[in-house]
């Protein structure tokens, strides 16, 4: 489980890192700084690939996709680091994508789904989306303190030269980082046996779906002594849709939301604080780190009030209210730099909290079926994150081409608190069927 969310840590980390410093690369490199959005959004976007494909493979095993997803990032950042010595922008791109195509998320969310018991489930995702926001923290924390570096060393018994400044160095430091992470998962990373997750469901009965309109139902547990043993058939692509209930579904439309709104908030703060407070890469990967690390504590007291009884559903509406509170600060008339940095704090950390909550009340009301196989409640949830970031970098990147910057902050967050008041209302109208308490 360790290596689990160090995996995660690393893997967030690597996708901030670039953040403060990709416009500088790409400009460096001889390209338009209109293609930073398209360089950040190209690690989703491949991520949506990947993400079907380490489905099924984590269906016989754990080590060997978590080696080879490994393989991609050390790869992918060492094209990302070697774009300047090749003068290429297109090792940017492609380095980027196959950090994409190593993101094991859902492959981390299958792993907790398949190994925590649901009764410490939200807490152990508390801790995962802990070391997730530990890494976008550390990310944006270590481009501030490469910044500045400017050096050029020569490789030991060669007359090579490699330069290294603040634009490259996140590169070479994340494959260091994969490097070592895949070295400790080859000798240390213990396999469970396959039948594991079988007799994790052999206790219980099938859970009935939920429907609208009817009371969540449950079967009775068999007893202790007769335990009764049921063959888990995973569920194929054209009965997908039988087994997405609308509970299921709004979890899944709301891990959207949440996604998007998170993505919009990180990848706008360049341009809308460089535009209103005059801000430099220092100012923007010091406030990420900041909040990043705020979220940590935030998290971990989430998990602790899931542990003490309170529920789920309760913990998703009122983390979405403060969210809706954070954009209203937002949207003041008189924005200033505390406004801002206030209400970035609350949208943000309320809704990255919130996220462990999302998977854990997703993974305790799908039925066994959509927990087994490829088409699993991991790869949904990764998917649709992964959906609302690609989104939100898409409707970033129009809006900063098409909108006037004097405008920019209304046009990007008034439709995010249209979204945020809309999953509130549907959360207390599909209150009952989001219980969890009978699972």
């Amino acid at each position: 489980m360790f290596l689990n969310l160090v995996s995660t840590f690393i893997y967030m980390m690597n996708y901030y890192i670039v953040g403060p410093s990709s416009t500088n690369y790409i400009i460096s490199l001889g390209g338009d700084e209109a293609f930073a959005g398209f360089l950040i959004g190209a690690t989703p976007l491949a991520a949506m690939v990947s993400a079907l494909f380490y489905s099924q493979w984590t269906s016989s095993g754990y080590k060997s996709p978590i080696l080879f997803s490994s393989c991609l990032c050390i790869l992918g950042n060492l094209l990302y680091f070697s774009a300047l010595e090749y003068d290429c922008v297109y090792f940017l791109f492609a380095g980027r994508f196959l950090v994409g195509l190593g993101g094991c998320r859902g492959l981390n969310r299958r792993y907790i789904a398949d190994n925590v018991s649901s009764i410490h489930r939200t807490q152990t995702l508390s801790w995962f989306v802990s070391a997730g926001a530990a890494g976008m923290a550390f990310g944006p924390a270590m481009a501030v303190a490469l910044h500045q570096l400017n050096l050029i060393f020569k490789i030991p018994f060669t007359s090579y030269e490699l330069e290294l400044n603040g634009e490259n160095s996140p590169g070479l430091l994340m494959f260091l980082m994969w490097g070592i992470y895949g070295c400790s998962v080859a000798f240390w990373f213990v396999e469970k046996p396959r039948n594991f997750f079988q007799h994790q469901y052999s206790a219980v009965a099938p859970i009935t779906p939920i429907n609208y309109g009817a009371t969540p139902v449950s079967q009775p547990l068999p007893q202790p002594h007769h335990p009764q043993q049921t063959s888990i058939s995973p569920v194929k692509i054209h009965q997908l849709r039988a087994e997405l209930t609308g509970p299921i579904i709004l979890l899944l439309v709301l891990l959207f939301i949440n996604k998007f709104i998170v993505e919009e908030i990180i990848s706008s703060g360049p341009i809308i604080t460089n535009h209103n407070f005059g801000w430099t890469v220092s100012h923007i990967g010091s406030l990420g780190a900041a909040i990043g690390l705020l979220v940590v504590p935030l998290s971990a007291m989430v998990g602790w009030c899931s542990y003490r009884g309170i529920s789920d559903r309760f913990l998703i509406f009122h983390l979405f209210f403060f969210a809706m509170v954070g954009l209203l600060i937002f949207l003041s008339k008189n924005t200033s730099t505390s406004t801002y940095i206030v209400g970035y704090l609350i949208v943000f950390a309320s809704l990255q909290a919130c996220e462990s909550v999302l998977m854990s009340s997703l993974s305790k009301i799908v039925s066994p079926r959509l927990a087994a196989g490829t088409f699993n409640a991991g790869l949904l949830a990764t998917e649709f994150g992964t959906a609302g970031r690609v989104t939100a970098n898409g409707f970033l990147t129009a809006a900063g081409l098409l909108v006037d910057p004097n405008i920019l902050f209304d046009v990007l967050f008034l439709p995010a608190l249209v979204l945020v008041c809309a999953s509130l209302f549907f959360i207390r109208r599909n209150w009952k069927f989001l219980s969890t308490e009978n699972v």
